[in-house]
């Protein structure tokens, strides 16, 4: 198993334009804990991205189930243990909820690098997901 198999539940392909929002459409979550989220990209184009500020704006539009949660959002912290694995991932965000849930999330790049820059969003597994943990966290 590749360390992105092991690490990641979805990658999502986006087209990141600074100051416009993109709308990440996550098929499932994972239920027994919070899922990172984070951006695989060219480490030209982080760069980009972190360059003036270390802030994103994150909203959660919406899930199709209740109590669905967005916190720990702090780009290029330093948080996150699953995307640690995977090549040029880092973490933006955690989104917590209920077993399965849906859930749609606007992320807006105000650094982004002029014109349209391609990435891909990841939501990372939780360690229940990879057999490391039998615990679990209710939502």
């Amino acid at each position: 198993m590749s360390p992105e198999q092991y690490a990641v539940r979805q990658k999502i392909p986006v087209q990141i334009e600074a100051n416009k929002p993109v709308t990440v459409e996550i098929s499932s979550l994972s239920g027994n804990g919070v899922n990172e989220v984070g951006i695989q990209c060219s480490p030209e184009i982080w760069n980009s991205l972190t360059n003036e500020t270390k802030n994103i704006s994150v909203r959660l539009v919406s899930s199709s189930k209740p109590g669905t949660q967005i916190g720990g959002v702090a780009l290029g912290s330093g948080f996150g243990f699953f995307l640690g694995y995977v090549t040029n991932a880092h973490y933006l965000f955690y989104i917590g909820g209920k077993y399965h849930a849906k859930a749609s999330v606007e992320i807006v790049f105000s650094n982004a690098p002029p014109g349209v820059t391609r990435a891909d969003i990841l939501i990372g597994k939780t360690p229940a997901d990879t057999g490391l943990c039998k615990c679990a966290l209710n939502f």
